[in-house]
């Protein structure tokens, strides 16, 4: 028989298998201990860092939209060349089925007095093939109430993503619009791209107020088209001027306090409202009395608005009306802020040192207007000067809603 003592050689074999087992041991230990790790690692990660999804989306939208100008945020755009629209999404679909992308609307305050959602609306929804890539602006649809508000209202859009299972993955937004009553006009206004709008464009759409078909304003304007002797611009302003500010129902003129200078946001009420209202600072003066000429004798009288900041005088400027004489180049003018203080000649007589003076300094104003229908400076005491007519044209502003 054989000895089962093992002999050295044995001994060693079976030491070398134990240390084996044990390294083997060790490191399965050492293993399971990295994945552990790894797995929360890995976790934390992606908790951090969440996989993006396999489509793209770019929402952009305006801060602010002034309600006299909502005509110029629809889809089809008056304003296209400044970019108003209220919702723009651009979206690339980088898989290969279909998906939706889910637009809806809400208004907070819900009883929002001057603005209020089209009854029976529904989200809108665009479908992207796979692979494509869409740009789509939107038009909420909301129904304006003829109606004014002290109060701003905001206008909620939500915008998600669903796939064929009616999954919402990703993303899943609300931003909000801050909508202006329409009297506030806002001077510091951004479009859908949140860049600037153009100042030219902002001056030029005050143009809205000279066009106002407010009843009180078109019955007034009838009133006078009634009355004899009224057959140039002359006579039509100071038929005008004379009822406004020296009638049994005088307007009464106020200091500038809330419509200048034209920064961040200004108030100017409509011509209806400050005839109702019977007192009016000299802007809406102004705006009030081109609304009556222009509905009195539509296309007789082409008026031209002038506000010149007199010196250290800046937030008071003189506010003109201005008219060209018929078959003259000569121009004629009346100040809004000594309505009420002088009579119609004494005005016009001192309106018109004052404005031959602003002509003389800057003769390149009627130029600028009469091809843009707008001039304005960047300094402080630099005149404004909107052609009303030539306004209209150029920048396609419609009547005040």
């Amino acid at each position: 028989m054989s000895d089962p003592t093992p002999g050295p050689d044995n001994w060693s074999v079976t030491k070398k298998l134990g240390g084996l087992s044990a390294l083997l041991a060790a490191i399965a230990l050492i293993l399971t201990q990295v994945q552990g790790i790894s797995s929360s690692l890995f976790g934390l990660y992606h908790k951090m860092f969440p996989p993006s999804a396999p489509y793209d989306v770019t929402a952009t939208y305006p801060t602010d939209v002034p309600s006299y100008l909502r005509y110029y945020y629809l889809d089809e755009g008056f304003g296209k060349q400044e970019s108003l629209h209220w919702f723009r999404a651009v979206m690339h679909n980088e898989t290969r089925q279909p998906i939706t992308l889910v637009v809806s609307f809400d208004l907070a305050p819900i009883d929002c007095e001057f603005v209020q959602l089209r009854e029976g609306w529904k989200p809108d929804e665009y479908e992207l093939k796979g692979g494509e890539t869409l740009q789509k602006e939107v038009d909420p649809g909301l129904v304006w109430v003829n109606k004014d508000s002290s109060s701003d209202c905001y206008l909620e859009i939500h915008y998600s993503v669903k796939d064929d299972r009616g999954d919402k993955p990703h993303p899943v937004s609300t931003d909000k619009v801050r909508i202006l009553p329409r009297h506030k006009v806002k001077w510091n206004l951004v479009n859908v791209d949140r860049k600037s709008v153009s100042k030219g464009f902002l001056i030029a759409s005050l143009s809205a107020w000279s066009l106002s078909r407010e009843g009180n304003v078109l019955k007034l304007a009838g009133q006078l088209r009634k009355q004899q002797g009224a057959s140039s611009p002359e006579q039509w302003i100071k038929l005008c001027y004379e009822h406004l500010f020296q009638g049994q129902a005088t307007l009464t003129i106020n200091p500038t306090a809330s419509t200048y200078p034209f920064e961040q946001e200004t108030t100017l009420r409509t011509p209806g409202q400050v005839l109702s209202d019977g007192d009016a600072e000299p802007l809406e003066a102004a705006f009030l009395m081109a609304a009556i000429v222009r509905a009195a004798a539509p296309g007789q009288t082409a008026l031209t608005l002038f506000i010149l900041p007199q010196g250290k005088k800046v937030k008071n400027p003189a506010v003109l009306l201005a008219w060209t004489a018929p078959n003259s180049d000569t121009r004629e003018a009346v100040d809004l802020t000594l309505a009420g203080k002088l009579s119609f000649q004494e005005n016009l007589q001192q309106s018109q040192a004052l404005l031959k003076e602003a002509l003389t300094k800057d003769p390149e104003i009627l130029g600028t207007v009469s091809d843009r229908g707008v001039f304005f400076g960047m300094e402080a005491n630099s005149p404004t000067v909107i052609a009303f007519d030539r306004a209209v044209e150029e920048f396609k502003i419609l009547p005040l809603p």
